[in-house]
Formats: structure tokens, sequence, C-alpha cells
């Protein structure tokens, strides 16, 4: 099994990039296939331009709002799915935006998504969360919202032209954490999921920035006391059986700079926030053999390195990957990096 403990780095420009809002259409009720009504979006080869347009045409057909998963208050989660106007057997993806409590939305991954579809894939793009910040809501959205958008997309992927073999899962910081969950802590059933459970073979998964440690303080009481929140974020007990899934943990340039935790001065033993983190003391020796600790802080950079080390020692085919140009939020050039590393740089 391929063991990699990289850093890739070139050359970008830095391009400010903003989450965009959508206003949903009223979703199909019943068990969806591709509509007779869709939107094609071309590409303006001169310009390299989007543009959208109602009539068929070599492009991307955009699928949008369909349900896939029903709350326990009566609202529904919607997705939009890009594929080729013609195809079969194409790599399926599915993309999670970022966090929705600042604004990530479905639309939010439109530029990336349509991007990858260009590039010849079947992608799902599903909305998860809301603007809440209560630890259960978190809990569902990471665990049965993000793993019931993945098996409707392998239930569905094949009328689209996708092939559930070759499943793709791409997580931007909080979209990060559904694909850990069904990368290393897969679960058995989601009550509100239209799709049936499938057990998910995933052949590539791709974290950027997720925040596998540094979540601010003021959650320190409510990961303390669920222990299915820190297990959560904490999955390296569930790294002991590793999976022939080869995957990308990616930092930008500067996330080391944008978000990370001061240790106050403070041992890793005194410290309060290392010992809720790590009860057993299990990770002190990865911190300190990698440095990480020198410092007096701990940035996404530094856990992202050593989550690597311990996909690596487990067994697992790890990469760590560094996105120019970029930090903690993915701007256009670092979504057209991250398109380009999905196929060409090993995941088919």
């Amino acid at each position: 099994m391929l063991r990699l403990r990289t850093s890739l780095v070139v050359g970008a420009v830095l391009i400010a990039a903003c989450g965009t809002s959508q206003v949903a259409e009223e979703p199909p009720t019943t068990d969806v296939v591709a509509p007779t009504t869709t939107e094609t979006i071309g590409v303006v080869a001169t310009t390299g331009v989007s543009t959208t347009t109602t009539t068929e045409m070599p492009g991307v057909v955009v699928v949008p709002d369909l349900v896939y998963f029903e709350s326990k208050d009566g609202n529904a989660l919607h997705l939009d799915v890009y594929h080729p106007v013609d195809g079969a057997d194409l790599p399926l993806i599915v993309l999670f935006h970022a966090n929705p409590l600042f604004g990530g939305t479905k639309a939010s991954v439109r530029d990336m998504a349509t991007m990858m579809a260009e590039r010849g894939a079947v992608v799902f793009a599903p909305s998860y969360g809301d603007r809440t910040f209560d630890p259960i809501e978190l809990l569902e959205w990471f665990r049965e919202q993000g793993t019931c958008a993945v098996w409707t997309a392998l239930e569905m992927g094949p009328s689209y032209g996708g092939d559930p073999d070759n499943l793709i899962l791409v997580g931007e910081t909080t979209g990060s954490f559904p694909i850990s969950t069904v990368t290393f802590s897969p679960i058995s059933g989601a009550a509100e999921c239209r799709a049936e459970p499938t057990d998910a073979d995933v052949k590539a998964a791709y974290f950027f920035d997720q925040d596998w440690f540094l979540v601010g303080s003021d959650w320190d009481a409510d990961i303390g006391s669920i222990p299915d929140y820190f297990a959560t974020i904490h999955p390296w007990d569930d790294l002991a059986s590793p999976q022939p899934t080869a995957v990308y943990i990616l930092v930008g340039e500067w996330s080391d700079r944008d978000f990370y935790r001061s240790m106050n001065g403070e041992t890793y033993a005194e410290s309060d926030w290392t010992r809720l983190r790590d009860p057993e003391g299990d990770l002190v020796n990865a911190w300190a053999a990698n440095g990480k600790l020198d410092d007096d802080r701990m940035s996404l950079t530094d856990v992202s390195g050593v989550f690597t080390d311990a996909l690596l020692d487990a067994g697992w085919d790890a990469q760590l990957v560094t996105i120019p140009g970029t930090g903690h939020d993915l701007n256009p050039e670092a979504e057209a990096f991250v398109v380009d590393l999905i196929f060409e740089g090993g995941s088919g």
C-alpha cells in the first residue's frame, strides 16, 4: 500500500471568493428521476466564463433541488446533481459545502461542481445543516445527513451515468466531517433518509481544512459531555482497519495563520484543551515528534499533518497536500487546484 507524507505547493494567484445564496424551487416529493426540464451550463471557450441557458448544448446538465432527507421537524434537505450531457460509468462525486453556520450552501460549490462535471463526473452537491449551534443537531448533520447524501448518490447516480464503484467524496472545511463519518466511522441507518442504507466503498476522500481539534473553547463542555460528538471529530479510534481508500488531507498554504489555537504557555499535560481531546495521552508523542508544540500553538496545518501521520501509521494510503494561494476558504484558483488533483492526481 502506498504510504506518502508529502506536501505539494505550486504557484497561484489569490482571488477572493464568497459564498452565494439561492432560492430553492418546490422540490419533488416522490422518488426522483431526471426531470424533463433541466438547466444546462455551457462554457464559453473564448472567455472561460460559465453561462446559463435553458437550451440543450454541450456542457453540464444541472438537476436542482432533489429531496434526499426530511428532518424530524418536517424540513426537507435538497441536493443538486451535475452531470455531462452524455456518458456512462463516470466517477461519482459527492461534494459537501463549507459550514452552513457561516453561509455555506450547495450553491457555494456550484462552480467547483460544474468544473468536475465538465471533466466527466457525476456530482451530487447536498445542502446540510442549518444555522444552529446545538451539538446534537450538529451530530445529525455530520453523521445522518451526510451519510444519507452519499447513500442517495449511490442509489441515483447510475441514472445520471455515475459509477457507484468509483465513489469520490470531497468536503470543504466543515463539509469534511460527513465524509469522515462515511470513510472512517460508518453508520448503519438514518431514519429520515429517503435512500436505503448502502455500504459505501470510497475510492478517494478529500478533506480540506477539517477542524480536527480546533473547535473553539465554547464547545469544550459539549465535546466533553457527548462522546458521539467527540468521536465524530476525532476518528483515531476507527483507523485500525484500513480500507483501500486514497485519503487526501488538504490544507491551505495560509491556513496555519488563519486558524490556530494557543496553548497559552501551558504544557500539553497541563492544558484542559488537550486533556479533553487526548484524555489518554495517546497523541502527545505524535505532536512532540512533529514539533507541533514548539511554537505554543496548534494550527490546522499542524493537526492535518498529525492526522496524516496517524493514517499512515495505521496502514492507510494517505497524503498531505498543500493548496497554494489560499487560507481557510477555497478561492476559485484553489477550487481549480482541487479539481485538477482529483482528475490528474490519482483518483481516476
